[in-house]
């Protein structure tokens, strides 16, 4: 993807071993102790893409950016995206990123340039927690909820899923959800198999070999990329 050569690869991530085989790509240091919060993530052969939103300390949004972090030499860098928004969920479908944006929708970016198209609302009146691309083509929506389950869109359907609802993906059989449980307290990737993941665990993708899957964790301090081999089909 093109994209990489516009975005200054400043910054070096490290891989460090986890649990039962799963890999971990940690931020440095500057980005543990930043305000920006990491939200969205999407995956290509060569690239993992993530967004994140800036909170001020007075609690307001401070801005939204895209990371581009390339898998071969782990030299990632960052990319202002321009409006002020909650910046979840990330989806990349042809030459558009679609970025998720609340009560807005998804904000759709052209690529490569990341030129700002507007907003679209292919969910209807859905809260546009998150998005992701399900293993068929085609977007998926869903929306967070701390108490109640949240809506999973995709193809035109709605199903329900569950409280505290921070990414979803569809791998053409079944639905996979991340689940959050505060910031200190482990969160959970729910499936047809059930597995525990790092507290704050956001945005799901799947890898373009379709059986790794992917997510990006908020709390800094603990801020990483985490790869899930033999999850998919």
């Amino acid at each position: 993807m093109a994209l990489s050569m516009a975005v200054p690869l400043d910054r070096q991530a490290r891989t460090v071993p986890a649990c039962r085989g799963r890999d971990v790509i940690a931020l440095d240091l500057r980005d543990q102790v930043a305000r920006w919060y990491p939200q969205g993530v999407h995956v290509t052969e060569d690239l993992v893409l993530a967004t994140a939103y800036r909170r001020e300390r007075d609690g307001s949004n401070g801005g939204s950016r895209l990371t581009v972090l390339d898998r071969a030499s782990l030299r990632y860098g960052h990319v202002d995206l321009g409006p002020r928004i909650h910046a979840g969920g990330l989806a990349v479908v042809g030459d558009r990123a679609y970025v998720a944006a609340t009560r807005r929708g998804l904000a759709v970016f052209e690529l490569p340039g990341l030129r700002f198209l507007g907003y679209e609302k292919p969910a209807g009146d859905l809260r546009y927690s998150f998005c992701s691309v399900a293993a068929g083509g085609g977007l998926v929506v869903g929306e967070y909820d701390r108490r109640r389950p949240g809506r999973l869109w995709h193809d035109g359907r709605t199903w329900e899923g569950v409280p505290q609802m921070q990414g979803a993906v569809h791998d053409g059989s079944h639905w996979w959800i991340s689940r959050s449980n505060g910031p200190w307290r482990r969160g959970w990737l729910l499936g047809p198999r059930t597995r525990r993941l790092p507290a704050g665990p956001e945005d799901l993708a799947f890898d373009p070999d379709g059986r790794t899957l992917w997510t990006v964790t908020e709390y800094r301090g603990r801020r990483c990329l985490l790869a899930l081999p033999g999850v998919g089909r």
